[in-house]
């Protein structure tokens, strides 16, 4: 079981040391924050600052709410993303998006079908919503991974992986996860129709693929260091985003840009005030995103073993040691990656661009 540093009783590799990429990552979000070089944002007359309201992901979900996606083009567009980066990340995302369809079936479509030409309002705010609260049970023995809400755009409250054989927890004052006594990871997920929740659809699945291949290496969720869950659930949104990003259809295309710059953006703007990789976002969502950038430059084989290591295919592993075994282990290869994380995010181009490091063979007896 992990302790509350991210070790793990099973886990005799690489320590885990969160400051070697959290202190060069928070030094190069503060340099694009000062927004001091010309070459932000790629450079040219677009100079900006990551503090600008112009990269609030509340103010740009309005902006590109215009294209709608069905439930069923979301599964097609997140599984073909997720097959073409590793062939096993798509057997396990074609398993679980199998059972995605709404709740109450055709009622579902149709309020999907009704929803579609609604304006987006972000505004209301949903404080009953009865699947956070301390009553609400989760079925238990059900076939399907998933429950799913059609609502409408701006409405989504809820998106969430319960782990199999998971306990009721606490996520708020007055809001609560169920208990998931399944022998499966289960999704609930308000549907909108929007970029947004595509992507975080995937961001989902993420989860719920690093719980299956954590029960098949004979772990459950209790055996996750605390810090990793969501930079698994990342590595899924970011390989999402980066296809529908470079999708053939510009309309797509355009939105999911809108959409990773504003998202991108934020966190590196949160990231100074809020580096705690357990309890903040900005950490595991850059390390994710940085981990993404790296991988997709490699072949076939490195994606899927660094991958299945990040997802707990080999047991339960912190992030220094899934970083090793990309090749990012020394502290200046380290501080390559988490520089190389930001300019990701930001768009900026660092001014020398080393080769990345061969991966390394860090199993352990």
């Amino acid at each position: 079981m992990a302790d509350a540093k991210g070790n793990n009783s099973k886990f005799t590799g690489v320590a885990y040391s969160p400051d070697a990429l959290v202190a060069p990552m928070l030094a190069e979000a503060k340099k694009a924050i000062r927004g001091d070089d010309s070459r932000f944002l790629g450079g040219g007359s677009q100079r900006a600052s990551a503090s600008s309201e112009d990269f609030s992901i509340k103010k740009t979900l309005p902006q590109i709410s215009g294209r709608r996606f069905t439930l069923e083009e979301s599964k097609s567009l997140i599984l073909s993303a997720l097959e073409d980066f590793d062939e096993n990340l798509g057997k396990a995302a074609k398993d679980i998006l199998a059972t995605a369809q709404y709740k109450n079936g055709a009622d579902g479509l149709k309020s999907e079908a009704a929803f579609r030409n609604l304006a987006y309002d972000g505004t209301q705010k949903n404080t009953e919503n009865p699947y956070l609260s301390k009553d609400y049970k989760l079925e238990a023995g059900g076939v399907s991974q998933w429950n799913i809400e059609a609502v409408p755009p701006g409405q989504c409250r809820l998106m969430r992986c319960l782990p199999a054989k998971s306990e009721q927890k606490q996520q708020g004052e007055n809001a609560y996860d169920p208990a998931n006594k399944n022998d499966h990871a289960v999704i609930e997920f308000q549907f909108d129709g929007t970029i947004h929740s595509v992507v975080y659809m995937a961001h989902e699945i993420g989860h719920a693929i690093a719980d299956r291949y954590g029960q098949n290496a004979g772990m459950t969720h209790r055996d996750n260091p605390a810090h990793m869950p969501e930079i698994q659930a990342y590595l899924a949104q970011h390989i999402v985003a980066d296809a529908l990003k470079n999708h053939r259809d510009p309309e797509i295309a355009d939105v999911a840009a809108k959409h990773f710059r504003a998202t991108m953006m934020e966190s590196v703007k949160e990231l100074p005030e809020n580096t705690d990789m357990v309890k903040d976002r900005p950490v595991p969502i850059l390390t994710g995103l940085g981990l993404y950038s790296h991988l997709k430059t490699q072949d076939a084989e490195t994606r899927q073993t660094v991958s299945e290591s990040l997802l707990g295919g080999q047991g339960p592993k912190n992030i220094n040691e899934v970083l090793a075994t990309a090749g990012f282990e020394s502290p200046q290869s380290l501080r390559q990656f988490a520089q190389s994380a930001i300019h990701s995010a930001t768009g900026q181009q660092p001014e020398t661009k080393a080769a990345p490091p061969k991966p390394q063979n860090t199993s352990h007896p």
